[in-house]
């Protein structure tokens, strides 16, 4: 029997929200962690054959942090600005 094994995580921090027809105050942070934990087994049975099974646990976590806290003012074809 052998098993195998394996954990990744992923961190991804970016700055979003501007450009379009967004000002700077509609600026905002999103932050993305990913995480995978896998484990693997097989073993002969037999000569000819040999079984194998695997599990796989998959969890991501997404925040969004605003740079102004405000609320939204949205006027139709108009850029979108954030009152303080």
């Amino acid at each position: 029997m052998t098993i195998y094994p394996g954990w990744r995580a992923v961190h991804v921090d970016r700055q979003l929200g501007i450009g379009g027809f967004d000002l700077t105050e509609r600026a905002f942070a999103a932050n993305t962690t990913s995480n995978v934990v896998r484990i693997a087994e097989n073993e002969p049975l037999g000569q000819r054959m040999y079984t194998e099974s695997r599990l796989e646990l998959s969890w991501q976590t997404t925040d969004s942090v605003a740079d102004v806290e405000g609320l939204t003012v949205r006027v139709i074809d108009a850029r979108a600005r954030a009152d303080c």
